[in-house]
């Protein structure tokens, strides 16, 4: 198993990141650029679908890295591993926080300011960090606890949205809680996607372990893959046989066996795109498949994520709003992609005298924690 030279990262984790960055462009285009060929129909259903499956592989990544970062720390007191993650989380939510306003101030400050403070993928993962930091320890496992708190996570968000809020919180606090306007990456539930990562780094092998042991992990992680496909199979079963999405729920509202079975089903994806990317582990190493640039992309996921809305926004503003049919729109993201892969690469490997690894030194821009064998 390889880990890069100059960071010691792990490859095949920043490659799997970096496939959940191409995901972002497939899912944030077509809104900007599509026209109603590609918003409707079954072509938004199948991109709705795979970019469904974008913030879970992030958050449970997340989760993995937190995970890291306490087992390095166990030669180190727990306050110091504690504080880096709080930070880092604190960092993420001021980051998303910073990132909406930019685009509200240039929109010409149109609309509700309070937009500002809308819950996305940043502080949703940021919030995660603070709220399950001290779940973690440096010497002893936390396996259980991060595990219940997945299940508390998910299953609470039955709970949280059908909740209204109470007289005098603010939306903003609010849409940590629950699904709204104001919020699409609610704590409940998910965060508990970063706390099965948690529990899946608390497991994970060693990077000195024998291959053997490496193996008998990625077949732990298919068999739990297979599982969890049973069970959403098994859920989805009930709730047609018993229709129990017929039960008067409010609208946009799942009943609890179908909020289960949709994180079981995506779950078990990433459970098997991260089984793959530990067999493709040489491939992302090298430069074999031409896998590398997923993993320039995963390194810097943080910049992908502001550049590339960024970019997306000021070819719509050029012209190109809601114009694109569905060749177009694929050829747009292919082009989006090999930019940013240049993008990312320069970020990634420009030399030291440039202004960009300077800025890149800056702690909030340092997204991802690094592996335990930093």
């Amino acid at each position: 198993m390889k880990t890069s030279r100059a960071s010691q990262r792990l490859d095949y984790i920043d490659g799997l990141r970096g496939l959940a960055v191409v995901g972002m462009f497939l899912a944030h285009t077509p809104a900007a650029w599509g026209n109603a060929q590609v918003t409707s129909g079954i072509y938004a259903q199948i991109i709705s679908w795979f970019s469904g499956l974008v913030a879970p592989v992030f958050m449970t990544l997340a989760g993995v890295s937190m995970a890291f970062v306490a087992k390095k720390a166990a030669h180190r007191p727990a306050s110091a591993f504690r504080t880096r993650l709080l930070w880092r989380g604190l960092s993420l939510v001021l980051i998303g926080y910073a990132f909406e306003a930019s685009f509200w101030v240039f929109s010409g400050m149109r609309g509700d300011p309070m937009r500002i403070f809308k819950v996305n993928i940043l502080p949703g993962i940021g919030a995660s960090m603070l709220l399950l930091a001290p779940l973690l320890h440096a010497r002893r496992p936390f396996f259980l606890r991060s595990l219940a708190a997945a299940v508390f996570l998910v299953l609470g968000a039955q709970i949280t949205w059908r909740l209204s809020p109470p007289t005098g919180v603010p939306a903003a606090l609010w849409g940590y809680l629950a699904k709204g306007d104001t919020s699409l990456f609610p704590l409940f539930p998910y965060a508990g996607w970063v706390a099965f990562g948690m529990a899946l780094g608390d497991r994970w092998p060693s990077l000195d372990a024998p291959t053997p042991a490496q193996e008998r992990f990625t077949r732990r992680l298919l068999r739990v893959a297979a599982l969890l496909f049973v069970l959403a199979l098994g859920l989805k079963g009930l709730v047609v046989l018993f229709r129990l999405d017929q039960i008067g729920l409010s609208p946009g509202q799942l009943p609890p066996a179908t909020t289960v079975q949709m994180f079981a089903l995506k779950m078990g994806i990433t459970l098997l795109l991260l089984a793959g990317a530990r067999r493709l582990s040489e491939s992302f190493s090298r430069h074999r498949f031409g896998l590398r640039p997923l993993v320039w992309m995963g390194r810097t996921s943080l910049f992908a994520y502001i550049v590339h809305l960024w970019i997306i926004h000021w070819v719509a503003r050029a012209g190109l709003r809601e114009k694109l049919g569905i060749p177009a729109h694929l050829l747009s993201v292919l082009l989006l992609g090999v930019a940013m892969v240049a993008l990312c690469y320069f970020w990634d490997r420009h030399p030291s005298r440039s202004w960009w690894p300077r800025l890149k030194r800056v702690r909030l821009l340092r997204f991802s924690p690094r592996s335990e064998m930093e």
